[in-house]
């Protein structure tokens, strides 16, 4: 069962609740405090292994920025921990902070067998996704890494990732993945976003590391892709769910992240980076579900980050709201490879149902953790950007 935000329980349909073993609720809802106007965006989630200098250490990261607006601009990323799981948290501290005219963001971190932690991030001095970037210029790719989760040391990997048809690449935010079996144990796998040269088109892209974050290489594209999550499933496979409008585009690689294939659409979305995890064998989908009516935009109302450089087909900002979670039950017994096709998936149930925009989730042992960003309604307009969410799926 799935209790709501007004504490309504909620029965999930018959398919799904007999392979739950254990009941589920949403706890309270925390609301990460904001420091004077900044708007926290772009969650991440991390939760160290059991042989971290800190077992089981949950870290959060997201923007700091000065509007809800995508770089360039004096963004910063933020990080903080928690020890009991989401109970309480550490107070913010930089990951990287906005200096010299660079803004940074995007952070998409990973949990490392060994106990360390690696994330991904973006640099950007005055250029925009969407402008075309030389290599190493004035947009730049990273990776931070830490054995204690609080020193990080931060290295440019954007010359090791760039060919001559990139005219821009980001990573996508919320959380990559380290292969736990079969050939490619131990390899790190980070979702990214590449845009053509001289181009609107945009794919998603998997690039993956076989020496715990010293090198990378290009895996598998996924063409009209977009922001996405990585999944590793049980035998091995792995599951990306890529954002898209206006239904969520899926596709599986059988080979480490080197190809995807098995293209699919499945699940309604505006448009919007969503969370994706595996609890009891069972996937967890916590994306945006907007009702049929969605609030009036003004039309002077600016909902888009990318300031009006993105592509209006690629999603719907009036709809970014009501977010939820959906259970997704595999097909018995698991085979490989498995269509995302042949995943059956749940009736939404609510976990916020005012304006929100981007989510991540991660499995905690018995429980789920989502984040989230979080807006305000006010009237007939609303905004699906401003702060960041946390609660758990027990």
């Amino acid at each position: 069962m799935v209790k709501n935000l007004s504490g309504a329980i909620i029965g999930f349909p018959l398919k799904l609740r007999s392979i739950l073993t254990v009941m589920i609720k949403v706890s309270a809802r925390r609301q990460f405090p904001q420091y004077g106007e900044a708007f926290f965006r772009i969650p991440a989630l991390a939760l160290t292994s059991a042989d971290s200098v800190h077992p089981h250490r949950l870290l959060a990261f997201f923007d700091s920025r000065p509007d809800f607006h995508d770089l360039p601009g004096p963004i910063s990323v933020l990080t903080c921990s928690s020890d009991d799981l989401g109970i309480s948290w550490t107070p913010y501290v930089p990951l990287i902070s906005a200096r010299d005219g660079w803004g940074f963001g995007d952070a998409c971190p990973v949990a490392l067998h060994n106990g360390g932690v690696l994330c991904g991030y973006v640099a950007s001095q005055g250029m925009n996704f969407w402008d075309d970037a030389a290599a190493g210029s004035n947009w730049k790719l990273y990776v931070c890494s830490s054995e204690d989760t609080e020193t990080w040391v931060h290295r440019d990997i954007t010359a090791q990732l760039w060919t001559e048809e990139t005219g821009n690449l980001f990573f996508a935010s919320g959380n990559g993945i380290q292969l736990t079996t079969g050939s490619h144990r131990g390899r790190i796998l980070l979702p990214m976003v590449e845009r053509r040269v001289n181009s609107p088109d945009i794919k998603a892209l998997i690039v993956f590391s076989d020496d715990g974050g010293a090198t990378w290489q290009r895996g598998g594209t996924l063409l009209g892709g977009d922001e996405s999550k990585l999944l590793e499933l049980p035998h091995g496979d792995i599951l990306m769910s890529s954002r898209a409008y206006p239904q969520r585009l899926w596709a599986l690689s059988t080979d480490g992240g080197q190809t995807l294939t098995m293209r699919t659409l499945q699940v309604e979305d505006p448009g919007c980076n969503a969370g994706l995890a595996m609890y009891h064998g069972t996937l967890v989908l916590t994306s945006l579900d907007p009702p049929e009516e969605s609030p009036e935009v003004h039309p002077d109302q600016d909902l888009d980050p990318s300031r009006g450089k993105s592509h209006d087909q690629l999603q719907d900002w009036s709809s970014r709201r009501n977010l939820v979670v959906r259970l997704g039950a595999l097909p018995e017994p698991a085979t490989s490879p498995l269509d995302p096709a042949e995943i059956s998936w749940g009736e939404p149930h609510v976990i916020d149902p005012g304006p929100a925009a981007y989510s991540v989730c991660a499995t905690l042992g018995d429980r789920i953790a989502v984040m989230w960003e979080t807006g305000q309604q006010s009237g007939s307009s609303h905004s699906p950007y401003g702060s960041i969410a946390f609660t758990t799926l027990e």
